[in-house]
């Protein structure tokens, strides 16, 4: 049987365009920041000089997941999930790479007056 595109090891790999859900929305938070401080470029760098350690990141916010939820900090999973996909850094530079020929000008997420993004507002999050 042979392998579709979206397919490594008979495991299916989303991209981020087909991501929907917290994963989604916790990844556009984190670019709508980095984009806003104008950080698009030592991020897209940074990544792409760390990809070889992208998995073992993953397994480590893995192991580490229990300790930030004691601290208040959620989202580990998240990240872990992401990091831990052989398409995961790929996809988070090719949307890192995009937001450097946008221009970093135009918003990635627009809030309503209650704080709220577009995608919570529809999910009811």
């Amino acid at each position: 049987m042979a392998q579709g595109k979206g397919m490594q090891s008979g495991v299916p790999v989303l991209s981020m365009e087909e991501r929907s859900g917290p994963t989604d929305t916790l990844v556009d938070e984190a670019l709508a920041a980095i984009r806003q401080r104008q950080m698009v470029l030592p991020a897209l760098l940074f990544l792409a000089g760390h990809r070889p350690l992208a998995f073992v990141l993953g397994q480590m916010l893995l192991i580490l997941q229990p300790l930030a939820a004691i601290f208040g900090a959620d989202g580990l999973a998240v990240w872990s999930e992401l990091l831990s996909q052989p398409a995961g850094p790929t996809a988070l530079t090719e949307r890192l790479v995009r937001l450097l020929d946008e221009g970093c000008n135009a918003p990635l997420l627009e809030r309503d007056a209650n704080g709220q993004t577009t995608k919570q507002r529809e999910t009811g999050a």
